[in-house]
């Protein structure tokens, strides 16, 4: 659940960690708190795996520091 917009909400949209709404729009807040009250476990497991997936690919500190060396140096 994201109540933001921007790269976050992009971020949030494109890996399927959740739902989103815009900060300044309270009817959508309310729609995504009734979405995420509302969950199955399926659909929870889909969010978390998918956080995983972010944290292990995407976000993991080794990768990009390997990455980035490998640009330095070569």
């Amino acid at each position: 659940l994201a109540i933001i917009n921007g790269e976050t909400a992009h971020i949030v949209d494109r890996y399927n960690l959740g739902y989103c709404a815009k900060p300044n729009d309270v009817s959508e807040i309310y729609e995504i708190f009734i979405k995420s009250i509302d969950l199955d476990n399926h659909k929870l497991m889909v969010f978390s795996e998918s956080s995983d997936f972010l944290l292990t690919n995407v976000f993991n500190k080794k990768k990009i520091i390997n990455s980035l060396e490998g640009i330095l140096i070569n």
